[in-house]
């Protein structure tokens, strides 16, 4: 499956000039400027809408075992105990 997946990102990157790259960022998250999450939703997030959180992208939250997206619900209020999965910016500890 992962080579398969590799196999769309090198087919894809023919044709676009950014989505390497920005794949890339997120598979080296150690070293990039992003990283994927996918954590319970924090008490600032809770009562937003899935497109109005500030900071982060959020892709889609798991409630009860259902998938809300941004592709198809983004006007889902986010409730206290979903299931989060976010780009977020990777913060690099100081000094």
């Amino acid at each position: 499956m992962a080579s398969q997946h590799f196999g769309f990102l090198i087919a894809d990157a023919v044709e676009s000039r950014y989505t390497m790259r920005f794949i890339t960022d997120i598979l080296t998250e150690r070293g990039g400027r992003m990283k994927t999450a996918e954590r319970t939703a924090l008490p600032e997030e809770v009562g937003q809408a899935i497109s109005q959180v500030k900071g982060r992208l959020l892709a889609a939250i798991e409630r009860s075992g259902k998938i809300y997206g941004f592709w198809g619900h983004p006007d889902e209020v986010i409730r206290g105990g979903d299931l989060v999965f976010a780009i977020e910016p990777y913060k690099r500890s100081a000094g």
